[in-house]
Order: structure tokens, then C-alpha cells, then sequence
């Protein structure tokens, strides 16, 4: 008998162990929860208080922010905590902010949060140090003035302006604006232009629904009286459910002033893709920007874009 050592039996084998050994297991567990329990602590200290989010949005409502003519991204990307305080303030989605030029708004707004520092350090390479910067708790809400764009926003924000029609071999149907959509008499119910939070990267996007038509037939938008930057920047992409589902290649051929500007085929790439096309230096100072839109196989082919004028390209991918 060893008292005082523990030991192990194992068929016909017995195993001792010494005394200090055991001791050594025993701070190990206890080393183990300890750390464990003080991880736990500093992540329940990281998490912001309602408050936090609560005195952003407040901030923002003393400095008139206004959806549309200013913009707001939320970092990290994934966060849905800041919506339930912040969500009737519509902020953009972020994923691929970080990889675009400066946005077409006059003013940017980005709340950050403690686990969005990366996507934040790519945000200043392209928009420099923020112009002020106020802190709630462990929240930090960021402001940048841009340049007064001669028409704020993205397409999206002027779709109801929009030209919208759908061209076959026999006949050409206009897509008439009404309850919120480009709603085109004949077509199939899902056949409409609309804005939509689409899932066409990891935390969606709202865009501009786009869905090809059936029968090789073309969905034309064209937006009228467009001043042109020297870049165009597109974003457009299927959406995640259409990839799994093997939607068809879309085709999209983009014009300005009737010359074309550029044609690509965007087909089950995720997240979605992100182009820069350079006008011509002789392009017209101001014309008609118009997306045609195709595929060889309408169906489950949910694909959406946006687009905006900027005065320099892509200098980074998503």
C-alpha cells in the first residue's frame, strides 16, 4: 500500500504517482479557470452599454445628421448591437467601405466599436485622421466633412428618378415608379426595381435589385442629367442564397452619353465585385449614365448593384 501517493489501476497494471505531481495538476486546473474566468471579464468590460449607443445617436441628432445627405457605418461590420438605438438613422452597410474612395455624401460618420479597429486603420489611409472624435464610454463616434457632391448619395438614392424599361425582341416595357419600386405591368411579380438590403457580402448591403429578365430580354436603368467625375465606381454581385442556387453569369454593359463605358460579366462571385471605370477625357461634361443588365438564364439569378461618381479609382479590393 502507498499512502500518501496517489495512484491508477489499469488491469492488472498499477501506476504511482508522485505526491508534488498531483499538486501540480491541481494548479494547473486552478491556473486554467482563473485565466478563464478573467478572459470572461474583460470581454463583459469590452461589450458598450446601451448608453454608450444611446449618447452617440444623440450627438449625432445635435449636429442635424441627416440619412442620405451624411452617411453612418458601424465598425466592426457584423456588429447589430448599435440597431437597436441606431438602426431608424440608417446607416450604410460597411463591408467594403474600407476598399472604396471617398463616399458621395457631405459628411461621414463611423461608430466605432472595440473590436473595430482594423477595418478603422484602412478608413483613415483613405479619408486621413477623422476631424473630430468623441467618446462614449468604449464607443468612439468619428466625423469627417467631405466635398460637397453635386448630388449626394449613391444611384440607389435617386432610383425613383430613374428611367427603367425592359427590352425583348417584340416590345419594350416601361417600368413605371410606384410603391417604392419600378414596377413593370406583364412581368413576373419578382421582375421590379427597387432598393433592397441584399445579402452580397458577409453583412449585406442595400442596393439597387436588379434581376435579369426571363427570355434574353434586357433590363435598362438609366439615370438622366448625370455630371461625371473622372471614375465611375460600381459595386454589384449576386446575392449568397443565388450563388448556392448556380445562378447564371450576369452581363452588364454601362454608358454614358451613349458611349460605352464598360462591359463585364459578374457571375457567383462572393462577396460582390467591386470595379473603377475611367471616362474618356473628352466624355461629356453631362449626359445620361445607363446600365443595361442580361443573362442567358433568369432563373434564382437575385443580383443587385449601386454605383457612384468619384474622383479617383478602386486602390484596394474587398
Amino acid at each position: 500500500m502507498n499512502e500518501g501517493k496517489p495512484t491508477s489501476s489499469e488491469g492488472n497494471f498499477e501506476v504511482t504517482f508522485p505526491k508534488s505531481l498531483s499538486y501540480v495538476i491541481v494548479g494547473l486546473v486552478l491556473l486554467s479557470g482563473i485565466y478563464s474566468l478573467g478572459r470572461q471579464m474583460v470581454e463583459v468590460r469590452q461589450i458598450p452599454t446601451d448608453a454608450s449607443y444611446v449618447s452617440a445617436k444623440n450627438q449625432l441628432l445635435d449636429l442635424n445628421y441627416k440619412p442620405g445627405t451624411d452617411a453612418l457605418a458601424i465598425f466592426p461590420s457584423w456588429s447589430l448591437r448599435p440597431l437597436q438605438s441606431l438602426g431608424d438613422l440608417d446607416p450604410i452597410g460597411s463591408d467594403a467601405l474600407p476598399a472604396l474612395p471617398p463616399l458621395p455624401f457631405e459628411r461621414l460618420f463611423v461608430l466605432e466599436e472595440p473590436d473595430g479597429e482594423e477595418p478603422m486603420s484602412r478608413i483613415l489611409k483613405t479619408y486621413g485622421p477623422a476631424e473630430k472624435t468623441w467618446h462614449f464610454g468604449n464607443v468612439k463616434l468619428h466625423l469627417w466633412t467631405l466635398s460637397t457632391p453635386s448630388e449626394p448619395g449613391t444611384f440607389m438614392a435617386r432610383l425613383d428618378a430613374a428611367a427603367v424599361t425592359i427590352k425583348s425582341r417584340n416590345e419594350t416595357v416601361e417600368c413605371v415608379w410606384r410603391e417604392e419600386a419600378h414596377r413593370c405591368d406583364g412581368e413576373p411579380s419578382w421582375q421590379h426595381v427597387k432598393r433592397q438590403w441584399m445579402r452580397t457580402s458577409r453583412n449585406s448591403n442595400r442596393m439597387i435589385w436588379a434581376h435579369p429578365p426571363a427570355n434574353k430580354a434586357t433590363l435598362r436603368i438609366s439615370f438622366e442629367d448625370e455630371t461625371p467625375t473622372s471614375h465611375l465606381i460600381l459595386m454589384a454581385g449576386h446575392t449568397r442564397q443565388a450563388i448556392r442556387q448556380k445562378a447564371a453569369p450576369v452581363n452588364v454593359r454601362i454608358f454614358f452619353d451613349g458611349e460605352l463605358l464598360g462591359s463585364l460579366k459578374l457571375g457567383r462571385q462572393f462577396p460582390m465585385a467591386l470595379r473603377s471605370l475611367e471616362l474618356p477625357k473628352d466624355a461629356a461634361a453631362n449626359g445620361t449614365l445607363t446600365f443595361e443588365i442580361e443573362s442567358k438564364n433568369a432563373n434564382k439569378n437575385n443580383f443587385g448593384f449601386d454605383a457612384y461618381w468619384a474622383n479617383r479609382p478602386l486602390e484596394a479590393s474587398l
